[in-house]
């Protein structure tokens, strides 16, 4: 038990950290832009990851896409702002 709780510390620290790259990416690249669609694509498959840990399931080696079931948001507690100031 000690060991999950450990990997969901760790992947809520990879979340924030893959978050934050990737609004800062957003930030000087675009929100359309390649860099940013991989960090979010990234973004997801870590989200899933913490998913799996309370469903006790293993997470799928290749997702094709993330379903409305297995979409779960994490906003974060400041606001950030994508527009220039």
């Amino acid at each position: 038990m000690l060991v999950k709780q450990q990997r969901i510390k760790e992947i809520l620290d990879e979340i924030q950290r893959k978050r934050h790259r990737m609004i800062e990416t957003a930030k000087t690249s675009g929100l359309t832009s390649d860099e940013t669609i991989r960090q979010s694509q990234e973004l997801d498959r870590l989200i899933y990851e913490y998913q799996c840990l309370f469903r006790c399931c293993t997470p799928k080696k290749e997702t094709t896409g993330v379903t409305g079931r297995q979409l779960m948001l994490l906003w974060p507690r400041k606001r950030v702002s994508l527009g220039k100031s």
